[in-house]
């Protein structure tokens, strides 16, 4: 572990990115591969884009407490690309669900909105939206404080995209349990408590 942190740390921002696009991708890759065996094609595609949003949001919020914690600020840079690759999983596991599951049948509104886990998810999805149509540089210095107050209900979609897959579900099973465990994780790093034990912490190992 000594070894590998100076080796992490000496990585270029690219470097980062380039990981975070992979991993973007990835869910594309097992996806394809696992299509011949998928007992109901269409639920199938719409669990694995689903889980694939939440996991790479959930990446997204790692990003910065590994960052801090182990002092790599490289890192930093593959917020962005995860952050985006989440979105766009998001936006495919819905049109995955109103194109293939409810194929665009008249009814489809009247679905969305009889079924709580459909609300809490196009509401995960419409959260999404402004965060990835605003997570540039420029905008981010346009709307200066603000764009830190808006992409902090990254949290919030974290939580609703959880009761969300909790919900369509109907049961909490262990990998549902680790996704919460670790959202409720994430939520506590950003306390002002939180905050005091890293600072703490930086100055002991300083």
């Amino acid at each position: 572990m000594c070894q590998l942190m100076p080796w992490l740390r000496r990585r270029k921002p690219w470097q980062w990115q380039l990981l975070a696009h992979l991993a973007g991708l990835l869910p594309l890759v097992t996806t394809v591969l696992a299509l011949p065996g998928f007992a109901d094609p269409v639920a199938d595609l719409t669990r694995a884009s689903g889980i694939a949003a939440l996991q790479l949001l959930l990446a997204s919020l790692l990003v910065r407490p590994v960052a801090q914690q182990w002092r790599i600020g490289t890192l930093l840079a593959a917020r962005r690309p995860l952050g985006l690759w989440a979105f766009a999983w998001a936006l495919c596991h819905g049109l995955v669900w109103l194109l293939l599951d409810q194929q665009l049948q008249p009814g489809w509104l009247m679905e969305l909105l009889s079924r709580r886990h459909l609300q809490l998810g196009a509401i995960s999805l419409l959260l999404l939206l402004p965060l990835a149509l605003t997570s540039t540089r420029a905008l981010q210095r346009r709307l200066g404080r603000y764009w830190g107050w808006l992409h902090r209900s990254v949290y919030l979609i974290a939580v609703l995209a959880i009761a969300h897959l909790w919900l369509a579900n109907k049961t909490l099973d262990l990998e549902q349990a680790l996704y919460a465990a670790l959202t409720a994780m994430l939520l506590l790093w950003r306390l002002p408590l939180s905050r005091w034990w890293q600072r703490r912490c930086q100055n002991r190992s300083g």
